[in-house]
């Protein structure tokens, strides 16, 4: 991670950022936290978003950029929907910096998870609500995001639906003393950096409380999330609400 986020990116130019959604994030962060960056480059600075060089380092690539994937290749995110047969009907890659494929991705699940009709017990009407969690789906998408190894160019964070569950799967291993049992009772984030600009724009709360929310949106069902840590790969899978 240190060595990672220290590595310059060549040929980096100003024209590869964003300027407009960081001209933005410099407002919002200054009117939360009280404090004024008379320039861009010492917000970056503040946030470790520098090499030691003071350039724009591959964090502030993938926070910022207009076309990270230029770059870092799968910092991308795929989608994809099967049906009961399990033929795939939607396949669809997420490019650009990490804030545009929160924003695109989870608009597109919100969109593609089917609905069900129920009755609202308050009120005795039909309503429709999604067989998954949208709580459940916001977190776990920002969790795979946020956590995942970078430095694993190889691979790149693959969301499937089927008709009974949704499987995350996000490139990198737990951290060293962390499993699926004990990750409720750990606080860790693997990308401080980017950690802490996505909770200033609202994606995140206290370290740990997006999965304590997602097993909450389960907390009557017989089947709650799981969480898996294989070689290089940890995958979150939420099942269908009955």
């Amino acid at each position: 991670g240190d060595v990672y986020k220290r590595q310059p990116q060549p040929n980096l130019r100003l024209d590869d950022l964003d300027l407009d959604l960081i001209t933005q994030i410099k407002i919002e962060i200054e009117e939360k936290t009280n404090t004024t960056y008379t320039s861009i480059k010492k917000l970056f600075a503040a946030y470790g978003l520098l090499d030691p060089a003071g350039q724009p380092n591959k964090f502030c690539l993938l926070l910022f950029g207009n076309q990270p994937q230029r770059f870092i290749k799968n910092s991308y995110l795929t989608i994809v929907k099967y049906n009961q047969h399990l033929d795939m009907e939607v396949n669809r890659n997420y490019l650009g910096n990490l804030i545009h494929i929160l924003e695109d991705a989870y608009a597109d699940l919100t969109d593609l998870i089917p609905t069900k009709e129920v009755i609202d017990p308050k009120t005795g009407k039909r309503m429709r609500t999604p067989i998954f969690p949208y709580v459940a789906v916001r977190e776990v998408l920002v969790n795979a995001i946020v956590h995942r190894d970078y430095n694993l160019i190889g691979s790149r964070v693959i969301i499937s639906i089927y008709p009974d569950r949704i499987e995350f799967q996000s490139p990198g291993n737990l951290p060293a003393g962390i499993t699926p049992k004990t990750i409720l009772r750990s606080q860790y984030s693997r990308n401080p950096e980017i950690t802490e600009i996505l909770n200033y724009l609202g994606y995140l709360e206290q370290l740990g409380s997006g999965l304590d929310r997602t097993f909450q949106a389960y907390q009557n069902s017989n089947l709650p999330p799981s969480i898996e840590n294989f070689d290089n790969m940890v995958i979150v899978t939420l099942y269908k609400i009955d």
